[in-house]
């Protein structure tokens, strides 16, 4: 796993390599009216209708390059994340450990979130959320690809993980907590993009066969017979 502030290099890379299609698409649209007026020599036309066809698939190109970027940010997104809980959630933990036993009042609370701050440069608030501890990072900086993280404990063999009971500081380890709302770390971002393309490809293709195969039993139907549907499905009877 790279560190985090690599991952937020690589972001501010990917957003940079994005490139404006707009100008492409206006070559494409010019030579499309040169096209369509027909005018000049056969080989006139020719050479309009060959610098239509190169201004649409640089267009192509274009938004194609811009969209595996999109695509690329969101993982790197999720990485990020990813890096971010592997390298802080221990110092939280023994922060927060070395209060364990004492009463969470706001002193304490206030400590906590200073020591928390001092060590990581973001605002921590741990607390409990459905009887299990539940933390939130807050503020993680100017080029952070998301406004706060939050990491949620898992229970253990069906016990509940809380930090607080009775409103007095519980030790957490690191081992219990989970990314909340966030996909696995991806080592390799371009095969992962490729993957994803190749993915919706083949669902594309699955959509479509099952959108011809639904007209052609609804074609055979009739009276009381179950019609299918795209959105709803097929029915398992058929009367």
């Amino acid at each position: 796993m790279k560190k985090y502030v690599e991952i937020l290099e690589a972001i501010t890379a990917a957003r940079a390599a994005m490139v404006d299609p707009e100008k492409s698409e206006k070559e494409f649209a010019r030579n499309a009216v040169k096209i369509a007026y027909k005018s000049g020599t056969d080989a006139e036309l020719a050479a309009a209708e060959a610098a239509y066809k190169a201004a649409e698939e640089k267009y192509a190109a274009e938004c194609k390059h811009n969209e595996d970027l999109k695509i690329a940010l969101e993982i790197l997104k999720d990485n990020a994340a990813n890096a971010f809980f592997a390298e802080s959630i221990g110092t939280i933990c023994t922060i927060w450990n070395k209060y364990a036993g004492k009463p969470h009042g706001e002193k304490t609370a206030e400590k906590i979130r200073k020591e928390l701050f001092a060590a990581l440069g973001v605002r921590v608030y741990i607390t409990n959320k459905y009887d299990d501890a539940y933390i939130t990072c807050y503020d993680l900086g100017r080029n952070a690809p998301f406004r706060q993280l939050e990491f949620c404990a898992s229970r253990k063999a069906g016990e509940n993980v809380p930090a607080l009971i009775d409103n007095k500081v519980q030790a957490l380890t690191p081992d219990c907590f989970r990314l909340y709302r966030c996909g696995g770390y991806v080592d390799d971002v371009p095969a992962q993009v490729a993957a994803i393309r190749a993915a919706h490809e083949k669902a594309r293709e699955a959509e479509a066969a099952f959108s011809a195969a639904v007209s052609a039993y609804n074609s055979l139907t009739r009276g009381n017979i179950v019609r299918a549907s795209t959105r709803e499905g097929v029915k398992s009877w058929l009367i």
